[in-house]
């Protein structure tokens, strides 16, 4: 394509630069059949794509097999890890949806057009629909938290509200040492 510029008239780098810039864009005959097409190429072609995408994959599944493993083994050995106002779910939601949806979108919109075959527009949705749920798991693990807190907030105003003697808290320097 730079060849082509450099070698065409300032007039039809014009013309062809207006019609690259338009949204409806179909590739003219004088671009056709010079600009490889990647989807074609096959993963063999294009090592570095295979070998990202794959290591991302497995890299997101591992990451959230671990952190499983580590809240089963830590946190609720006894307690089933998927209970809403629970401590456990926080992290786990939020490394389902920033350490594998998202690095999983992220490896679907660079390589799942020219190693699968999809079309742009698949690659785009399934894109966009990783990521929104990434949103959303995200958001969940938040509202999770938030509950917890409240629940935690709610057990301590509680036995603050019991009867007997209450202390008032002063700072360390006061008491003395």
């Amino acid at each position: 394509l730079v060849d082509m510029l450099q070698d065409s008239s300032p007039s039809a780098q014009r013309n062809l630069m207006a019609e690259d810039s338009s949204d409806d864009v179909e590739r003219t005959s004088l671009t056709a059949g010079k600009i490889p097409d990647v989807a074609s190429a096959g993963p063999f072609k294009r090592p570095g794509v295979l070998i990202s995408a794959v290591g991302t994959h497995v890299a997101a599944v591992a990451l959230l097999a671990m952190m499983w493993h580590t809240l089963k083994k830590a946190l609720s050995p006894e307690a089933p890890l998927l209970t809403w106002r629970t401590f456990p779910l926080h992290p786990f939601l939020m490394t389902l949806a920033f350490g594998f949806l998202s690095p999983v979108a992220a490896a679907a919109w660079r390589s799942y057009e020219h190693l699968l075959g999809f079309t742009h527009r698949q690659v785009k949705v399934f894109h966009g629909v990783l990521m929104g749920v990434a949103a959303l798991t995200g958001l969940l693990g938040v509202i999770d938290m938030w509950l917890v807190h409240e629940d935690g907030a709610a057990a301590q105003a509680a036995t603050r509200a019991s009867p007997g003697p209450r202390r008032r808290l002063r700072p360390a320097s006061l008491h003395g040492v």
